[in-house]
C-alpha cells in the first residue's frame, strides 16, 4: 500500500456523490507492514501496524470530511513469507470483501485505478433514470461502463483524466478525438473491451445491447443479486477479472452499454504484481486454473472458490437507493 493507490481513491470520492465500499490489502513480514511507496523504483519498505492505521483513519476522515462520498473502509492483512511475495495481490479475495461490506441494490464493479464519470452519481439522483436502471439490473442486465485511459501518463495524466469524469461525455467525446483519452489497452489487449464498441458510444443516446466475447473484462453496474463471488485462486496477475466476466455470461447476464457514463484510467507506475507472477511460475497456473473453470462452467459444475459461501450468487439487504462502488484497493 502506497501514496499512489490512496491517491486513486481519493478521486474516486471527489467525483462519487454515493457510497464507495473500498477494501484495502496489507501485508505483513515479521509483524511490520510491507509498503510500497509512489515511485514504483523505491523498494518496499515496513513500517509498524498503528503507523499504517493511524494513516487510514486520517485519510477515512478527510475523504468524509468533503461531503460527497461515503467510503467504507476494510483493512484486511495476511502474512507473507518476504517482501518479493507480497507482490502477489489477492486481488479477487480484496474484490469479495469489498462486495460483501456493499449493502445497496445495485453495485458499480470497479477498480482503484479508475474513475466514474461524476454525471453518473448525478443521473442517479433522479428517481426516473434510477427506476429505468434498477428496472434493467432486475432483468438480468449488466451495464457497461465504457473504460477509457489517458494518452498522457504522470500528473499530466491525472489532470486529463480528472477533466474528463468531471466535464461528462461531451468532454470525454472532444478529448477522444484529440487523443488526449483513447480505448482502454486496445494496444494491449483488445479482447478485454472490444465488445464495448466505441464507436457506437461515441454517438450513442441510448443503451444498446452488445455481445460478450471471451476475454471482455468491463466495469459493469449489475443487481447484487445477481452478482456471483469472485474465484479467490486467482491471485497476482491474470485472468481474475475475466473468469468473473465469464461467470456472469454465462450464467445469464445480458451487456448492455450506458449511452453517457464512462470510466477513466487514472495513471500510476506499474505494480510489482506483472513480473512477480511471471517469475514464480504462477502465470501458467492461473492459465490452466482459468481453463478448468470454464470446463466447469459450461458443464454447470462452477463453483466460485470463496471464503463467504460455497453458493454461486450473492444475498444480502438491500438498504440504499443508490449503487455503491464495489472497488479493490491495493
Amino acid at each position: 500500500m502506497g501514496a499512489a493507490w490512496l491517491y486513486m481513491l481519493e478521486g474516486q470520492c471527489d467525483v462519487w456523490n454515493g457510497v464507495i465500499s473500498a477494501a484495502v490489502y496489507i501485508a505483513l513480514l515479521n509483524g511490520k507492514v510491507v509498503t510500497v511507496e509512489l515511485n514504483s523504483n523505491q523498494n518496499p519498505r515496513l513500517a509498524d501496524i498503528a503507523e499504517v492505521e493511524a494513516k487510514f483513519k486520517k485519510f477515512h476522515q478527510l475523504a468524509e470530511a468533503k461531503g460527497l462520498c461515503k467510503l467504507d473502509l476494510q483493512l484486511v492483512s495476511q502474512t507473507v513469507e518476504s517482501i518479493w511475495l507480497s507482490a502477489l495481490y489477492p486481488v479477487n479475495a480484496m474484490r469479495n470483501r469489498a462486495l460483501a461490506n456493499a449493502r445497496t441494490e445495485a453495485v458499480l464493479l470497479l477498480d482503484v485505478d479508475f474513475w466514474p464519470s461524476a454525471e453518473l452519481s448525478e443521473l442517479m439522483q433522479k428517481p426516473a433514470k434510477y427506476a429505468s436502471l434498477m428496472g434493467a439490473l432486475g432483468q438480468g442486465s449488466a451495464v457497461v461502463l465504457p473504460a477509457y485511459e489517458t494518452g498522457d501518463s504522470g500528473d499530466i495524466g491525472v489532470e486529463v483524466a480528472r477533466e474528463a469524469v468531471l466535464e461528462g461525455k461531451d468532454a470525454a467525446v472532444r478529448m477522444f478525438w484529440d487523443g488526449r483519452i483513447k480505448a482502454f489497452h486496445t494496444d494491449r489487449y483488445e479482447a478485454g473491451h472490444r465488445a464495448t464498441d466505441y464507436k457506437r458510444w461515441l454517438e450513442a443516446s441510448r443503451p444498446y445491447n452488445i455481445q460478450y466475447e471471451e476475454g471482455f473484462e468491463p466495469y459493469v453496474i449489475v443487481s447484487r443479486k445477481f452478482v456471483p463471488w469472485y474465484d479467490e485462486r486467482f491471485v497476482g496477475y491474470r485472468k481474475n477479472k475475466v473468469v468473473h466476466l465469464l461467470y456472469l455470461s454465462t450464467s445469464g447476464i445480458q451487456f448492455v452499454v450506458h449511452p453517457r457514463a464512462f470510466a477513466v484510467h487514472s495513471p500510476h507506475p506499474r505494480a510489482r504484481t506483472w513480473k512477480v507472477t511471471h517469475k514464480t511460475g504462477l502465470w501458467d497456473q492461473l492459465a490452466e486454473i482459468y481453463e478448468q473453470a470454464k470446463e466447469g462452467m459450461y458443464a454447470g459444475s462452477y463453483v466460485p472458490a470463496a471464503m463467504y459461501s460455497c453458493g454461486g450468487h450473492l444475498a444480502g439487504p438491500q438498504l440504499a437507493r443508490r449503487p455503491t462502488f464495489s472497488t479493490a484497493t491495493a
